[in-house]
């Protein structure tokens, strides 16, 4: 079994992913986008259902949306993917219940909704979960198990590994030589 993401390609460096430069070729993907918030979980929402942001409220669209009757909500990307035979799947490396995404997400449509509790290895861990490199290679595992299943899905995953402190496996520490963001 082969890991998606490959850390290192002696002939790019180190982060070098070639296994996901494939598998992203041959898939619909986005390597940029903007989603103007102040917080994860108001780009997340506007991402995932379509919605501009409120800058006036206070309230996070994403309490909003799961505090409306089923019947009153938008229909969310993960909803319409997966009424139309998608599985729907989302996994972050924090526990799911900050920001409520807990309750939010299954009212969006993801079947399955997995969170710092689904890992079974970390090179490093915080409060925020595992760190990228454990999350990117168990989320490799996931997406070939999705892809031997031979049915269609749609997975949205979070990481955590640029919100402070930088969550660094000790391996990577002081490599950049410039600081815990850089590494």
């Amino acid at each position: 079994r082969g890991h998606i993401f490959n850390m290192m390609d002696p002939a790019r460096g180190p982060g070098w992913l070639p296994n996901l430069a494939e598998f992203a070729g041959r898939h619909l993907d986005f390597t940029q986008f903007v989603a103007l918030q102040r917080q994860t979980n108001r780009g997340e929402y506007t991402v995932l259902c379509g919605d501009l942001p409120n800058l006036i409220t206070t309230d996070s669209e994403m309490d909003i949306y799961s505090a409306t009757a089923a019947a009153e909500r938008t229909e969310c990307l993960p909803a319409f993917l997966r009424r139309h035979g998608l599985a729907t799947i989302y996994l972050q490396a924090a526990p799911i219940t900050f920001m409520g995404k807990d309750e939010f997400l299954p009212n969006a449509g993801f079947s399955s909704v997995l969170d710092t509790k689904w890992f079974t290895k970390a090179y490093a861990t915080s409060g925020w979960g595992v760190d990228d490199r454990a999350f990117f290679e168990q989320a490799g595992d996931l997406i070939v198990e999705l892809e031997k299943a031979g049915d269609p899905w749609f997975l949205t995953l979070l990481t955590v590994g640029t919100h402070h402190p930088y969550l660094i496996p000790s391996e990577w520490k002081g490599r950049s030589k410039l600081g815990a963001f850089e590494d």
